[in-house]
């Protein structure tokens, strides 16, 4: 690897940040964009400021690229940001798959989502090999879908690609923001739990297999899913508030009271003009009981996924210390 140059997209998010770290600490070069606000200044990290939306953007790099990892992207369930998921996590995948097959790129790394595997022969199982025409209950899984059909397309003229699927990803990042917000809403205090199960997956997972695939030469052109436990969310619920010392939820919201909730959360939305954080598409999905069966890529390679349990406290415990204390 050494002199080889790595292209991270969305290096300020949550994923992107925790991919840079692992990557500095490797014999490479990088280039890390960011759309709005980059991390403090690193030696060993060329920063660009790139939209993934506005291919001139990436003119800059004109740098020989070798491989590319893509973790920009947009998560939301508000009906409102419909369009701008498939702008973002469809055409500006598709951009960037363009400009790798333009720059001859090595290897296009895309971390997708667990919720894109689900299929018509079982809708309540996700596995990589499931049979059956995808099915979606989000506009997000779908765009995500869809790009993953882009890289695909890569694929199909000559790109070598490798597509990540984990589930919830868990970790220390900006609490305000994406999945991270769970431990906010823990430490304030949580009553509701929903009625459904979630699969769990620790970020440095996530991170790992990243590297590995570049680093220890692992190719696969199939999806990748990583899952490594799946919880209710009241043990979720339960665990995160008892390690922030916070009372437990004891309230159990199930589909006719997340209803309720989320014309009320559509109504807060219009007159806050705040982003809804209880829509149809989230309250049908948490509700649902969802099983995730092992990765056979996992197995092939013997890798073990970390067990959350431990990860948990720890995650939780540099909160506390970094927003709490």
């Amino acid at each position: 690897m050494q002199n080889k140059t790595v292209l991270l997209t969305g290096a300020s998010g949550f994923v992107g940040r925790h991919v840079l770290k692992a990557l500095t600490e490797q014999d490479c070069n990088i280039i890390a964009t960011y759309h709005n606000t980059k991390i403090s200044d690193q030696s060993n990290v060329n920063w660009i400021k790139a939209d993934i939306n506005d291919p001139s953007s990436f003119e800059l790099l004109n740098s020989n690229i070798d491989f590319i990892i893509h973790t920009a992207g947009l998560v939301s369930y508000d009906p409102k940001f419909e369009k701008t998921l498939y702008r973002v996590n469809q055409i500006g995948t598709a951009n960037l798959v363009n400009f790798a097959l333009d720059k001859s790129v090595k290897k296009f790394i895309y971390i997708s989502s667990a919720s894109t595997l689900r299929r018509s022969s079982d809708e309540t199982l996700i596995h990589e090999n499931v049979p059956g025409s995808p099915i979606f209950y989000s506009n997000y899984a779908k765009s995500k879908f869809l790009g993953e059909m882009e890289v695909r397309r890569g694929e199909a003229e000559g790109l070598d690609i490798a597509i990540i699927n984990p589930s919830l990803i868990l970790g220390f990042g900006d609490w305000n923001k994406g999945s991270c917000n769970i431990f906010k809403k823990a430490a304030e205090g949580l009553r509701f739990y929903p009625s459904g199960n979630v699969g769990l997956v620790m970020i440095e997972d996530v991170v790992n297999m990243i590297i590995k695939i570049l680093f220890d030469d692992f190719n696969t052109n199939a999806n990748i899913l990583l899952n490594s436990e799946t919880w209710t969310y009241k043990k979720l619920f339960d665990k995160i508030t008892t390690f922030f010392g916070t009372k437990n939820p004891s309230i159990e919201v199930g589909n006719f009271l997340s209803k309720i909730a989320s014309i009320a959360d559509g109504i807060k939305s219009k007159v806050t003009s705040q982003e809804r954080l209880i829509s149809p598409e989230s309250t049908y999905q948490i509700n649902q009981k969802i099983s995730y069966e092992q990765s056979k890529i996992l197995q092939t390679i013997e890798y073990k996924l970390i067990p959350i349990l431990p990860k948990l406290q720890l995650i939780c415990d540099e909160y506390k210390l970094n927003y709490i204390n």
